[in-house]
């Protein structure tokens, strides 16, 4: 019977499995939460890119958690059964999200640092198994796994500098950071009611920090939409402003005048007549012809007959 500050309960196998059991789907929809991220459509398996991811090393340190957990938790069967599963299920699924970012990292400072990951993971685990063997007892996996799973609650953190630096939160995505929380109480419930230090110490500080993520979200998120809603004012006040209309000044007056005075005049032709169709155009006569045609004319009128007017 597990006893805390003078006080004495018993644990109801249905109570814990219930618990557990609620656990392990809140922790299993935070191990699914980078399936998008890496085997989306627009994921860094298909793009072949991790451009859109700020590090790794989240998949690293939640692989090795798992599978310490694993390890401590075989040893004290039914007790930890839904540990166990909860944990063979993300040490599988992390398995792939590690492999597919170490082999699309960005650069090879990023691959370097992924090699440092899992090294200082493996080493992590050889330590644990060897304070295991030494002291016959799988209680060190569950201390090493406990600060294992503080670091893996840190892992965000690793994002924070990018975040900060962009003020955005779009490498910083919000259903890892509200599953950690409803997640780490879950297992602090579970871990008390059976009093498994290991398991309600490190999800103490899992909530703690899941708080204090949210709030960093909300604040950042909330400063992005400001800043989105104050750009699409200035964009649609510039659209929509008024032509503006000429200054009346004197200064002005004059110039206006002097630009019409000094315009410069276009004289259009007047437009030709048009020719009908099967019309013959005359040539026009030269000068010498008209002066022989007036000669003829002149000549008629004075050999004409005078005309008597009668005297009435």
């Amino acid at each position: 019977m597990p006893t805390f500050a003078g006080l004495t309960w018993t644990v109801v196998p249905a109570v814990k499995d219930a618990i557990g059991w609620a656990a392990v789907i809140a922790v299993l929809d935070l191990f699914l939460a980078p399936v998008k991220d890496i085997w989306g459509g627009k994921g860094a398996f298909k793009a072949k890119s991790t451009e859109n991811l700020a590090t790794g090393f989240p998949y690293f340190a939640s692989f090795y958690n798992c599978l310490l957990w694993v390890l401590y938790a075989t040893a004290d069967l039914p007790r930890l059964l839904q540990p166990l599963v909860i944990n063979i299920i993300g040490m599988t699924l992390h398995a792939s999200f590690l492999s597919v970012y170490w082999r699309y990292a960005k650069d090879d400072a990023d691959r370097k640092s992924c090699l440092t990951a899992f090294l200082g993971g493996a080493a992590t685990v050889a330590l644990a198994a060897y304070l295991s063997a030494v002291s016959g007892s799988a209680q060190p996996f569950g201390n090493v796994a406990m600060v294992v799973n503080v670091v893996m609650y840190y892992s965000p953190l690793a994002a924070l500098g990018t975040v900060l630096k962009e003020r955005s939160v779009a490498k910083m995505p919000f259903a890892p950071l509200l599953m950690t929380f409803i997640g780490s109480s879950l297992w602090f419930t579970f871990g008390m009611y059976i009093f498994d230090a290991p398991i309600f110490i490190p999800n103490v500080i899992g909530i703690l920090f899941g708080i204090g993520q949210l709030v960093l979200y909300a604040h950042i998120s909330a400063g992005e939409k400001k800043r989105a809603a104050e750009g699409d004012a200035a964009s649609g006040s510039a659209g929509t402003a008024p032509a503006a209309l000429p200054s009346t000044s004197t200064s002005s007056t004059k110039k206006f005048h002097t630009t019409l005075a000094y315009r410069p005049r276009v004289m259009i032709p007047p437009k030709a007549a048009p020719i009908r169709p099967h019309t013959r155009v005359a040539p026009r006569a030269t000068a010498a012809a008209r002066s022989a045609a007036s000669l003829r004319v002149g000549a008629r009128i004075r050999h004409a007959p005078r005309m008597r007017m009668a005297v009435i």
